[in-house]
């Protein structure tokens, strides 16, 4: 199976929903934001003091390295699936893959 399909299935609970510990900084990357922090797991992203609850994240695939989370995430954006995001050890940068080039838009 591939990671889009398994993103497309990915079991949308609050128990599964989550972080990859380094997205933030992928996305901050991504996008050229500087001033981009995370707080209270997706309940307040802030740049520039304005928050964004939107954006929800999903496991497709998780294991522990050292004390951490890591793996394959589905994000949502508005319910909408806009990429998915792979870490594959802690301290390895977060890797970000869009469905398509109208998702990137989105995001951004």
């Amino acid at each position: 199976m591939l990671t889009i399909e398994a993103a497309h299935r990915v079991t949308k609970t609050d128990e599964n929903c989550d972080d990859i510990p380094k997205l933030e900084k992928a996305l901050s990357r991504l996008f050229e934001i500087d001033s981009l922090e995370y707080h209270e797991r997706w309940n307040t992203w802030t740049e520039s003091n304005v928050e964004r609850k939107r954006l929800k994240g999903y496991w497709i695939n998780k294991w522990i390295c050292t004390d951490t989370h890591v793996g394959e995430m589905a994000y949502f954006l508005d319910d909408e699936l806009v990429f998915t995001c792979e870490q594959t050890a802690r301290k390895s940068d977060a890797a970000i893959y869009f469905v398509d080039p109208s998702a990137y838009q989105k995001v951004k």
